[in-house]
């Protein structure tokens, strides 16, 4: 199944109103969550650290629910947090790319529905993949800084050559939207510090 137009603009919407909560200023992104994700009732941490820090074998929390799990959320309702715990073995890149696909599973009320359970990564769930492409790389700051070629994702979004190849292909085919004009231009405001330093080197 397809995303309709209308479902792909929500999600860029709620992908780019992320960023802008999570005050996000320059790529790649989920840089320093850890130090900034507790004043949003967010915190991201290696699933061997915590399981060590509760006395359990490292390999708890990756070995509950899903066979090779990589990273997972739980919403906890008593304290109306978000706990993301990944595998700290992953490249950095696939790492970046799992935690922005559970925030979008927080983002679009998953943990929420299933409240104090663990919801793992979904590699076959179309609306958070699509939300990891534009919270990971935010087309308003590529094409401001003139990236595009899937090498230069790589380079500075960090995220899987696969991904980045698919990015390449969808800012090539995608067109602008009136419709998201006002925070696409939040965005690169945000941005405006690394999009002046990128436009510096080329």
């Amino acid at each position: 199944k397809k995303l309709s137009e209308d479902e792909k603009k929500y999600i860029k919407l709620a992908a780019y109103d992320t960023l802008i909560q999570h005050c996000e200023h320059s790529l790649p992104v989920v840089s320093d969550y850890v130090e900034k994700a507790e004043q949003h009732h967010l915190f991201i941490l290696p699933a061997q650290y915590v399981a060590h820090k509760m006395g359990h074998n490292e390999s708890y929390f990756l070995s509950i629910g899903v066979t090779n799990s990589r990273a997972f959320v739980q919403y906890v309702s008593n304290t109306d947090d978000y706990i993301i715990l990944y595998d700290e073995n992953l490249p950095i890149d696939e790492r970046r790319w799992c935690i922005a696909k559970l925030i979008a599973f927080i983002k679009l009320g998953v943990p929420n529905e299933h409240p104090n359970k663990y919801c793992h990564i979904d590699d076959n769930d179309i609306k958070s993949e699509e939300f990891a492409y534009y919270y990971t790389c935010p087309d308003a700051v590529l094409k401001e800084c003139g990236i595009t070629a899937a090498e230069d994702i790589i380079t500075y979004c960090s995220i899987p050559f696969i991904q980045a190849n698919r990015k390449n292909k969808q800012l090539l085919t995608e067109k602008s939207t009136s419709t998201l004009l006002i925070i696409e231009e939040a965005i690169k405001q945000n941005f405006s510090l690394f999009i002046n330093c990128i436009k510096g080197k080329m």
